[in-house]
C-alpha cells in the first residue's frame, strides 16, 4: 500500500514516528500531520495504521481524501482518508476483538397512517369496520403567527378512550407539546 499512497495520492504518505507507521495528510499551515489523521476502511475507523500499510490494494476501489482539520466526538484530526474496496465489504480486515458492528437503518421514509375520507353518503353508510388505533398523523403542519389550526378527522369504529398529543417547535426552536382526551362511545 505504501507504493500506492506514494505514486497515485498526492499530499497524503506513511510516516515513521516512534517506531510506528501513521498516514499523514498534508495542510498549508502545518505541513504534514503528525500521524493525528482519521484513517477510515469502508467507512471503519482504523486507528492502527500498520494494518492499512499492510491492506492488499487490489482490493481498493477508491480513496477519498480531505485535508482539513476534522472534529469527531471530542477528538480532532489533521484531514481524512477513506479507504473504499470494491465491494463494500472490507474484505481481509481483521479487526481488534474489541471493534463491534451495530447495524443502523438511517434516515426513514416517512410513514403514511391510513385515514378514511367519508365524501358520499355511500362512504358513510359503508359497513366495512374501521379499527385503527392511530386516528390522524401529519408531521408537517404549519401555522401562520400563532394562529389556530383546525384539523378535521374521522374516529374509529373501537369505543375507548384516545389521547391527542400534539408536539412541534415554534420559529425560534422551542418546543411545543399538548395532550387532551376524548371518548368514542
Amino acid at each position: 500500500m505504501q507504493e500506492v499512497i506514494t505514486e497515485f495520492v498526492s499530499f497524503v504518505r506513511f510516516r515513521t514516528l516512534y517506531g510506528q507507521r501513521y498516514l499523514s495528510t498534508f495542510r498549508e499551515d502545518i505541513g504534514y500531520s503528525s500521524g493525528n489523521t482519521l484513517v477510515l476502511l469502508d467507512g471503519i475507523p482504523i486507528f492502527n495504521h500498520e494494518i492499512i500499510f499492510k491492506y492488499n490494494p487490489l482490493n481498493i476501489e477508491k480513496i477519498e481524501t480531505y485535508f482539513d482539520r476534522y472534529i469527531y466526538g471530542g477528538k480532532w484530526y489533521d484531514g481524512i482518508i477513506h479507504f473504499i474496496t470494491r465491494n463494500r465489504n472490507y474484505p481481509d480486515l481483521k479487526p481488534d476483538p474489541s471493534t463491534r458492528f451495530f447495524s443502523y437503518d438511517g434516515t426513514q421514509r416517512r410513514r403514511v397512517f391510513y385515514s378514511p375520507v367519508y365524501r358520499t353518503e355511500a362512504d358513510r353508510n359503508s359497513r366495512l369496520p374501521d379499527f385503527r388505533h392511530t386516528l390522524y398523523w401529519n408531521p408537517d403542519i404549519k401555522t401562520q403567527n400563532g394562529d389556530s389550526v383546525s384539523i378535521p378527522f374521522y374516529t374509529s369504529d373501537l369505543k375507548g378512550e384516545y389521547q391527542v398529543v400534539v408536539e412541534g417547535l415554534t420559529d425560534d426552536g422551542k418546543p411545543v407539546y399538548a395532550t387532551s382526551n376524548f371518548i368514542v362511545e
